[in-house]
């Protein structure tokens, strides 16, 4: 599962040890990630450098999904999980990448869904 971080949320400095990813609890975002099982790839993207043009990709295996309030007290689902490798790639390398280009659209930007699944083999 891949998970577009494009506002750059700092998930261990709001949620601690472990945390990569958080979802609303409530809303739109509560049906998102439903599936995830322990040991399941999950593979964030967020940007690497202030103009943009670098997206950091960091894999991670799932642990457990945790419930904690955010910054302004809004229930979320927090996902946590153990880095198993990250890698950094421009934006354009990035959007041309086999296993990352179904996160971008056809300008090289960012999809605006948080969570994406993995594109199943034909």
């Amino acid at each position: 599962m891949f998970f577009n971080n494009c506002v750059n949320r700092d998930h261990q400095k709001l949620f601690g040890p472990g945390a990569f990813f958080d979802l609303e609890a409530r809303g739109s975002q509560a049906a998102l990630a439903l599936e995830l099982q322990p040991g399941d790839i999950c593979i964030v993207a967020r940007y690497g450098d202030k103009e943009r043009t670098v997206v950091d990709f960091s894999w991670y295996s799932f642990t457990e999904e945790t419930n904690q309030l955010d910054e302004k007290g809004t229930p979320a689902r927090v996902l946590r999980g153990v880095l198993n490798k990250s890698e950094s790639l421009s934006k354009i390398e990035a959007a041309c990448d086999a296993r990352y280009q179904h996160m971008f659209d056809k300008n090289g930007n960012f999809k605006r869904p948080s969570v994406l699944k993995r594109p199943t083999a034909a």
